[in-house]
């Protein structure tokens, strides 16, 4: 499995495909974001400070019998320039 597979079969772009876990009848892809986007929604602004991890999990399509999940790890980050915080 790959970044590939997120984008050619999810059409998921700017996540870096990280490991894959089963859980029941689920199968959990974990990724990350990529630096591609870390740029202020707001100015476009590409200098920013770390303000801590998060972790979302998202629902995707089935596989088969068993339902797709994407554990998506990304960090929270505060503009240098307007101080927007996304």
């Amino acid at each position: 499995m790959s970044t590939s597979l997120l984008y050619h079969a999810f059409h998921i772009k700017g996540l870096e495909y990280r490991s894959t876990s089963f859980l029941g009848n689920s199968i959990i892809f974990h990724a990350e974001m990529t630096d591609r986007f870390n740029k202020c929604p707001r100015c476009n602004c590409h200098q920013n400070i770390f303000k801590g991890p998060k972790t979302r999990l998202f629902k995707m399509g089935h596989l088969g019998r068993k339902q797709a999940l994407i554990q998506v790890h990304f960090h929270r980050l505060e503009c240098v320039e307007c101080g927007n915080l996304w």
